[in-house]
């Protein structure tokens, strides 16, 4: 992926419905069983993807996963001013096992769920775009050698961003809260 392209992606609002059109992301879903509410809500707090940085199980997951390299020019020393950034955007969603065998209200009622949750993780993959563009900014004005530190820092810039936006949002059930700065 091209840095413009990181850059667009970056800054234009990430709209949920279109996830799955994204370069780059991909969604996994996990099944959840029930045909009653609580039966439901149980089985996806039981069935929930574990954040690895606190151990928690949370009813959806985005997980960035960025790699980069500088090509070798014919004198055998790296090129900087094209870095090679890939990456993957991985959400995780939960999806009802068994759509019809629920009621037509617990339908409705899963559904805004899940869109609740899709427009939180919509505002991840915002925060692990930003992070890709500056990665790959920062990567460009850099030597080989001392760019780990620099991305690691950015990294941490992510991980404080991504805290805050799940304190303030309480993980997507006050999402109204969040007004869209970016890392």
């Amino acid at each position: 992926m091209t840095w413009r392209l990181i850059l667009f992606a970056a800054t234009m609002p990430v709209d949920p419905a279109v996830l799955e059109r994204l370069p780059a992301v991909r969604i996994v879903y996990y099944d959840v069983h029930g045909t009653r509410y609580r039966e439901i809500d149980d089985d996806q707090r039981r069935r929930g993807p574990v954040d690895p940085a606190d151990g928690q199980r949370y009813d959806a997951f985005t997980r960035l996963r960025i790699r980069w390299r500088w090509p070798i020019g014919r004198d055998g020393r790296c090129d900087v001013r094209h870095p090679q950034v890939t990456y993957r955007i991985t959400v995780t969603l939960p999806r009802l096992h068994d759509r019809d065998a629920v009621s037509p209200l617990l339908r409705r009622r899963w559904d805004r769920r899940v869109m609740h949750l899709r427009v939180h993780e919509a505002g991840h993959v915002r925060l692990d775009l930003a992070y890709v563009r500056r990665v790959t900014q920062a990567l460009r004005h850099s030597t080989c050698t001392p760019a780990d530190p620099v991305a690691a820092a950015l990294g941490e810039q992510l991980n404080a961003a991504t805290r805050a936006y799940d304190r303030i949002t309480d993980h997507g059930r006050r999402q109204e809260r969040w007004h869209g700065t970016d890392i």
